[in-house]
């Protein structure tokens, strides 16, 4: 029946594609795909028609999704006629309200997935984000994945677009194999859109929560520099996706004072290093949507870069779950994080999972207490412990992959539980 479902959507949405002809912006990448897609259509939006999917759909069903304009319908049979009504409509009569770009998140498990989804829809514009060890139990090593990925900028046509990250060496790499014109973008010296200045900016308030105020920079692209504010992000990484939008601000000729208006109205979606105020005026820093090496790197340094501005001292919890599809190096990676984290400012670990409990022992060899560690088989039970331990503006990162379902511990310890599908990951 799936088979039968992914064929139909791929005729429906090649047809989709050919009738309405809207430019196409291809994001892969190992982590930061969604958050890229969305910072892109937050710059976008403010002078064109624009549609991207609200939720990670990226794959060789997600993607015809996103085409035709639909959520998943999961199982519901009746979802799915829907859909291809939708769809059929389309195809048959012209809807004048069809944007005029797309952004298409392209996920790659296996091989041949990028090769599949652009014979769906053929980009313009190909933003590649980061390589790292994700898919490991199909692709076997990282350069398997970079290779797959790659495959995004090797299909772009010559006046197209790559939009690829400085900072990582096998993405940069790319601009060697593609016809397109190449925007680097990254912290390093030699990218053509480059973060400078960066620092954490505070503002008075009641609470530490209350006196965060995000992240304050400056753009240099074509010479001159751009002050921006992120006024809801506390991430460094998230830096990556707001310069990506940026680089594709500049193909379209977007002002570069426009697009760092724009992102005023950019802010991290659920479970994506989000933050949150927490039972006690604790801070919680919700990055529960997914989790692979890199990305937990990134996350435990956003726990330790958060300083109060008034001296006060915050106990630093790291909420970790497993990090799935890791395949043969999974004990490895695990192990790895665990040794990071021994030598941080990391006041308590909780671990959750089997996985995790590698991160938990690693830890204990790397010189934390055990008094500091604790371990458990589900979130369940982990919020049940952690939500009675929880003192006065404690910071706390919850960070695993999608499957361990972290978000139910969060919605345990938020401040506001009642607006828990507003603030969580769904």
């Amino acid at each position: 029946m799936k088979l039968i479902v992914t064929k139909l959507l791929k005729s429906c949405s090649v047809r989709i594609i050919r009738k309405y002809k809207p430019e196409i912006v291809g994001v892969t990448g190992s982590v930061g795909k969604t958050t890229t897609k969305h910072a892109m259509k937050v710059v976008l939006s403010g002078r064109f028609d624009v549609r991207v999917s609200e939720k990670s759909l990226n794959t060789e069903i997600g993607v015809p999704l996103t085409i035709i304009g639909s959520e998943s319908p999961g199982r519901n049979i009746f979802g799915w006629l829907a859909v291809f009504a939708k769809a059929f409509r389309l195809i048959l009569i012209k809807d004048r309200a069809y944007p005029k770009k797309v952004i298409l998140e392209m996920g790659a498990d296996k091989k041949g997935d990028i090769d599949y989804l652009c014979d769906i829809a053929q980009p313009t514009i190909g933003v590649i984000t980061t390589v790292s060890e994700v898919h490991l139990h199909q692709f076997k090593n990282k350069e398997g994945v970079a290779r797959e990925k790659q495959r995004l900028v090797e299909r772009l046509p010559r006046d197209g677009w790559a939009l690829l990250n400085a900072d990582s060496p096998r993405v940069l790499e790319m601009k060697e194999v593609t016809d397109a014109q190449v925007i680097t973008y990254g912290f390093d010296d030699g990218a053509d859109v480059q973060a400078i200045d960066v620092s954490l900016r505070y503002k008075e308030g009641g609470t530490f929560y209350d006196r965060m105020n995000g992240i304050g920079f400056k753009v240099i692209y074509d010479g001159s520099a751009t002050p921006v504010i992120l006024p809801k992000t506390v991430g460094f990484h998230h830096l990556y996706a707001a310069l990506g939008a940026f680089g594709i601000g500049a193909v379209y000729g977007m002002n570069p004072l426009e697009i760092a208006e724009r992102f005023l109205k950019l802010e991290p979606g659920p479970g994506r290093l989000r933050l949150l105020k927490g039972k006690n005026n604790s801070v919680i820093l919700d990055d529960s949507y997914n989790a692979s090496p890199i990305a937990v790197t990134k996350a435990l340094e956003t726990l330790c870069d958060l300083k109060d501005p008034k001296g006060n001292g915050h106990r630093r919890i790291a909420v970790l779950g497993d990090m799935l599809e890791l395949g043969d190096v999974s004990e490895e990676a695990h192990a790895k994080i665990g040794e990071q984290l021994a030598g941080l400012p990391i006041d308590m670990l909780v671990a959750i999972g089997d996985e995790a409990a590698y991160i938990k022992n690693s830890a204990e060899k790397f010189g934390l207490s055990n008094e500091c560690t604790k371990h458990f088989s589900s979130a369940k039970e982990a919020a049940e412990y952690l939500k009675d331990q929880i003192q006065e503006e404690d910071i706390i990162l919850v960070k695993g992959s999608r499957g361990m379902k972290l978000e139910k511990l969060v919605e345990k310890i938020i401040d506001e539980p009642h607006r828990s599908k507003e603030l969580l990951v769904s």
